[in-house]
Order: structure tokens, then sequence, then C-alpha cells
């Protein structure tokens, strides 16, 4: 432990205890989550099916390999978090092993949003407890190491992303931007989310390597995500047809963006004979070819149609992101969650709903509340200190990183999408915090 801790310094004596804490939570989400049978999420059964498929096949279909063929999971799911399903049952590890692995990679996170926030404040003790409060009220952070789900390992390679550049602004030394490059674009690699993300790293590093005329042999790093982006683009198209990273955006386009914003634009009547024809398994690559095309073009043209109504959509959305207390992370984590549930994102979390949630889960119900009440603080933080700090180069970088996975999020906004993001999110609201709380003090004690 001394050295992990030794960057902290004086403070060394504070993280060992924060981090002793923290691994005492995730040992009782460990503990809980293997006491009972490990929930798999739908999310989950795709990424174990793409695994084996990888196995099998050498491709990432997450379908199964027993039922038709759905051309859409050939490039749902992009192949980091498969290829390390796939390195578990290579090596005939029990999966209960990568919860373990888990847990100690959200700790290792943890850990880089200590370093972020010395890297932000000279004397962070007071925002360490700001900081810690946070993390214990925010669930995800533990629930999801105790899930097979990618959304973890995106935040730790979003977190290294940021610590680099952190460094990188401390001592310019460009060998950190190589570190942001290859982090980037592994994120990209893990969910597709990310991939233009990467992009404008390699572009900003590009920037930089040829300013720093020295520096120039460093700019053969920048093709990372472009040559991932184009050898796995054009293996779905050999696969598929379409030149494409992910089918998920294609997916999500026509499920969630434009479904349910036409839903409730021009009423389900209109919404079902408009998409209802796009709405389809295609079993064959001509039937993807032919659906990926008609699909973006009848969405776009759609949404286009309506894009006052549709932008302020989006919007609510992005709130859900930063607001959402994630009763569906509580719900799959307890073993409550129903089969046929679609929860309060999209429906509403009307009085009869909550009253019935209250009779059945009064406990989980009360914990979502007091949640919600801290993503408001937390979310009112963040925000008042990109204002305050907004000369500030390293928090415009995290700023970015957050909008960017808010935005393209967009109606999705939920707390688990929020993952990757919210140890950045708690930094900077911490130090919010810790600032306000110590000139409340100052004030008080010139005024006696």
């Amino acid at each position: 432990m001394k050295g992990l801790t030794s960057i902290f310094e004086t403070d060394s004596k504070h993280i060992k205890i924060l981090l002793v804490l923290f691994l005492i939570v995730y040992h009782v989400t460990l503990f809980f989550s293997l006491s009972h049978q490990p929930a798999l999420l739908r999310d989950s059964e795709e990424y174990i099916n793409s695994s084996k498929s990888f196995e099998i096949n050498k491709n990432f279909y997450s379908g199964s390999q027993s039922g038709e063929v759905d051309y859409r999971l050939y490039s749902k799911r992009t192949p980091f978090y498969p290829v390390v399903l796939f390195g578990f049952r290579s090596l005939n590890i029990h999966f209960n092993f990568i919860y373990l692995l888990q847990l100690f990679l959200g700790l290792f996170n943890i850990y880089l949003a200590l370093i972020l926030l010395r890297q932000l404040i000279a004397k962070p003790s007071l925002a360490f407890i700001f900081l810690t409060i946070f993390i214990l009220l925010t669930p995800s952070q533990f629930i999801y190491s105790q899930f097979i789900m990618a959304d973890l390992w995106l935040q730790s390679f979003i977190m290294i992303c940021i610590v680099s550049f952190a460094i990188f602004i401390k001592t310019r030394n460009s060998n950190w931007l190589i570190w942001l490059i290859v982090f980037s674009t592994l994120a990209a690699l893990t969910k597709p989310i990310f991939l233009f993300a990467s992009f404008g790293i390699a572009t900003f590093c590009l920037f930089v390597f040829v300013k720093q005329k020295h520096r120039k042999l460093l700019t053969i790093f920048i093709i990372l995500p472009f040559f991932s982006w184009f050898v796995i683009s054009a293996q779905n198209k050999k696969l598929t047809g379409v030149f494409h990273y992910s089918s998920i955006g294609y997916i999500n386009l026509l499920h969630y963006n434009t479904n349910l914003y036409l839903n409730q634009a021009i009423g389900q009547a209109k919404t079902e004979k408009l998409l209802e024809p796009l709405m389809i398994i295609p079993h064959t690559k001509q039937e993807f070819k032919e659906n990926y095309k008609r699909v973006n073009g009848v969405c776009k043209s759609a949404l286009l149609s309506h894009l006052g109504g549709y932008l302020l959509y989006h919007c609510k959305g992005v709130v859900y992101f930063f607001l959402d207390p994630g009763r569906f992370d509580l719900y799959n984590f307890f073993r409550i969650e129903e089969g046929n549930s679609s929860g309060f994102l999209h429906k509403g979390a009307d009085k009869n709903r909550l009253e019935s949630m209250f009779n059945d889960h009064p406990l989980v119900t009360i914990s979502l509340f007091l949640i919600f009440i801290i993503n408001v603080l937390k979310t009112f933080g963040f925000i008042i200190f990109l204002w305050l700090q907004r000369k500030n180069q390293l928090v415009w970088a995290g700023a970015m990183f957050v909008f960017y996975i808010a935005f393209l999020t967009g109606p999705l906004g939920a707390s688990r999408f929020a993952l990757p993001v919210e140890l950045i999110i708690i930094c900077f609201a911490s130090l919010f915090y810790a600032q306000l709380l110590k000139r409340v003090k100052n004030t008080t004690i010139q005024n006696r």
C-alpha cells in the first residue's frame, strides 16, 4: 500500500484509510452478490455469447448460437470485454473471479479519482471527505463490479485518460499523451460510444506532437484509434455487408431516440405505422443492409422534421443522466427486478407507481430518494465548479468527457450510463463543496 499512496505525501495515511474503507464496501457487495445467484442482465448474456462466438467462430456475434441468426448482433458488442471473458474461459477460470477482478478495478478507479483531486488542489484533505461521502452514496460504483458489464472498464480507461492528461499538463512530458491515445482507443474498443472521442483525442495529440518538433516521431501513435476503427468496420462489412463500427447506434436510433420520442410527439398509432415495418430481425445479410439504410434514412428524416421538440426530449435525457438514482441498478442487484418491468425512465414515476414501489420495497425506495438528493447536490457542485474553474485546462478536459458521454447517451440517460464518468463528476463536486465549506469557515472566524 505504501507505493500506491506515496504520491500523496502527508495525506498517505488518510488515503490508506479511504482505500481500506472502499475495499470493505466492495467486498460486502461481492459477498452479497455471490451469496445469491449472480445477476445476468440481457447485456451480460450478450457479452458472454460474444466471448463464446469469438472462441468458436472468431467473430463477436452476441446472439445465441442455437437460435436464428440476427445480423444486428454480429456487430453490437465491440471486442474488448468479450476478449476479457474469453481469457477467463480459455484458462478455465470461473466467471465468479471476474467479479473479484472488477472489485479491484473499481478500487483502482477510486484511487485514480484521488490522484485527480490531488492534481487539482494542493491540500485536498477536506475534498477527500466529500468524495468519500459521494462515492458511498453512489451505489452503481459498487454494483457494476458485480455484473458482467463493460461500464466499469470504460470508467477505468476514461480515468486513466484524464489522469494522464493531468500529468501531461503538469510535466509537459509528451509521453503521457501516448497513454492518452492508447487508453482512449481501448475505451472505444470497450464501448462504441467513445469512438469519436478517441478520434478527437488523437487529433489533439497530433497537434501537440507537431508543435513540439523534437517529438514528431510520436505522431505514429495517432493511427491507433483510426486503425482499430477501420479493422473492426471492415470485419463488420464482411459479416453484414455494411461498413460500420457497431450496430448499437442504429438500434438505439430506431428503438429509443425515434420510437420513444414519436410516441410522445405524434402518438402511438402514427408511430407504429411509420416504424413498425423497420422493426424487423434481419436474418440475412441483404436484409440487414436494406434495414440499416432504411432505419437511418427514415429515423433521421423523422427527427429532423421535429427538430425543436426532439432536442428538448434529448436534453431531458441528459438531465436524467445526471439525476437518475438508479432504480434499475438497485432492483437488479437485490434481485427484485421483474422480468417485464420497463422502469420509470420513459413511463414516468407518477404517484401510484411511487406508492406501489414504496409498499413493495420501502427501504429501497427511501434509499433511491436519498440517492436522488445526493445526485442533485453532485450535479449542482459539478456545474458550479466548472464555472469557477472555467480557465483550467484539466477541468475543461473533464467536463468534455462528461458532457460528451451525457449528450451521446441522450434519451437513454440513466445512472448506469453515467457510471463511466461518475468519478469525474464526484471529484469536481467534492472540490466545490470543500472550497465552499472552507470559505464559510473563514467567514465565520472573521465575523467573530
